[in-house]
């Protein structure tokens, strides 16, 4: 009984030592927020709702700036390959692939007779592409070199119900990632395989990766929670920051915050 005392004391002092030690480092304001990402050399992606794609170092410095020549909003981007950035469009049922200047080096439209409606797209670690199809409701690994589907994963068993938002998926540490915005992320292997799933009293947005730990918004804390371990940790949020954060990224020294039309950047040492 003294221990659990002693813990949940020792829980919250060091709450609230996390949330002291937060230091103000920037902000950038934009027209509304879609989607936000990082590459491995830390470098800050900012989506807008228009498909204005902004690029920030890991300080907060502006570097570049693209503007796509048709104006629609992007359903998922990814930066985590860096020289390879992929952005989709779900309306367009397309993608476009950007260097790490921005500069576009491939436009792609889905036209497969084995491919119905492309609700999500994103790149897979061998290249090709992983796919979620709304018509027969699966998961597709795509192989576009050769225009055929080389996997196939149906989902109905694993959704009951017709109650599902499914609005993020990507491949990391070769596995498969699927966050459904009511019930929590499902885990699969590089094969689509189903492996687990995370379930959440309530869903989340958003999740990404800090090494092995996967982690998001919740309850105005930032919950980690280890790939593959029984371990979680608990960051809380900003005082100034809480109810207002909508997405987050973590760096090992610096804490991004983006609220609809914001973004700040805070010094925090990360472990």
């Amino acid at each position: 009984m003294k221990l659990q005392i002693f813990l949940l004391i020792f829980y919250f002092w060091s709450c609230i030592a996390f949330a002291q030690d937060f230091q103000l480092l920037g902000q950038q304001s934009f027209n509304t927020i879609a989607q936000v990402a990082q590459d491995r050399y830390g470098n800050i992606y900012v989506v807008e709702k228009d498909g204005v794609i902004h690029q920030f170092d890991s300080l907060g410095r502006k570097l570049l700036v693209y503007s796509p020549p048709t104006i629609a909003e992007v359903s998922l981007f990814e930066a985590r390959n860096t020289v390879r950035l992929f952005a989709f469009y779900r309306d367009l049922q397309s993608y476009t692939l950007l260097n790490r200047f921005l500069t576009p080096i491939e436009n792609y439209k889905f036209e497969n007779e084995n491919i119905g409606f492309v609700r999500l797209a994103n790149l897979s670690a061998d290249n090709q592409l992983w796919i979620l199809d709304d018509v027969d409701f699966a998961i597709k690994k795509f192989n576009k070199n050769f225009n055929q589907i080389v996997l196939k994963t149906p989902l109905d068993l694993l959704f009951v119900e017709n109650n599902y938002d499914i609005n993020y998926l990507c491949e990391y540490q070769n596995q498969l990632f699927l966050n459904d915005r009511y019930t929590g992320i499902l885990i699969f292997d590089n094969l689509g395989n189903f492996k687990r799933k995370i379930t959440l009293t309530r869903g989340i947005e958003q999740f990404n990766f800090f090494n092995e730990e996967v982690y998001f918004l919740e309850n105005n804390t930032i919950r980690f929670l280890h790939l593959y371990l029984t371990t979680e940790r608990i960051l809380p949020l900003p005082e100034q920051w809480k109810n207002k954060a909508k997405k987050v990224l973590c760096q090992k020294q610096r804490l991004f915050l983006f609220s609809e039309k914001e973004m700040v950047i805070f010094s925090h040492e990360l472990h």
